[in-house]
C-alpha cells in the first residue's frame, strides 16, 4: 500500500529514476525469475535494485519506534546490516 509513495520519496532523495519492472528473467536460466520493486537509474545507467520492506509492526506502533527495533537495521547508520535473514545477498 505505502510502496509507491516510498519509492517517490527514495526518488527525490537520491535524486534518481526508479523503474518499475515486472518480472524480471534470465535467458540463460528462465525458471528462475524475480521481481524487484524497482531498478535504480542515474544518468541512464543502472545503479542497483530497490526493494521496499514493511515491517508487520507498522501497523501498531510508529515508525520511530519500530526503526529503534529492527534486528536488520545499524541502529549507528540506520542503514541494512549487510547480512540478514531479510536479504540473502546484495
Amino acid at each position: 500500500m505505502y510502496e509507491p509513495d516510498a519509492r517517490e520519496k527514495y526518488k527525490r532523495v537520491k535524486n534518481v529514476d526508479v523503474l518499475v519492472p515486472g518480472i524480471i528473467l534470465n535467458p540463460i536460466v528462465p525458471w528462475f525469475g524475480y521481481s524487484a520493486d524497482g531498478i535504480v537509474c542515474k544518468n541512464d545507467e543502472v545503479i542497483c535494485l530497490w526493494e521496499d520492506k514493511t515491517p508487520a509492526q507498522r501497523k501498531k506502533k510508529g515508525y520511530k519506534q519500530i526503526s529503534k527495533s529492527l534486528e536488520y537495521i545499524d541502529q549507528n547508520t540506520g542503514r541494512l546490516k549487510h547480512k540478514t535473514c531479510f536479504m540473502a545477498c546484495y
